[in-house]
């Protein structure tokens, strides 16, 4: 995974855990379904600016975002 998308991708599993309270699992899979349809809107400036340049040099579906429960 990209440095740009693992930095937006580490921002939106933060973000599901903390903001939303979902479970691990629960966050991982919401990241992976953002991954597939990335909405800039949801993200900070910072991060949003980087988007474009991210998923155009990458074939990303956050396969590479693992949750590996108890």
């Amino acid at each position: 995974m990209p440095e740009g998308l693992a930095a937006v991708a580490s921002f939106l599993l933060h973000a599901e855990l903390a903001d939303c309270g979902r479970t691990p699992a629960e966050a991982v899979r919401a990241v992976r379904r953002w991954l597939r349809e990335p909405d800039p809107a949801v993200l900070p400036p910072l991060l949003a600016a980087r988007l474009p340049a991210a998923t155009a040099s990458a074939d990303e579906d956050g396969s590479a975002l693992i949750y590996r429960g108890r």
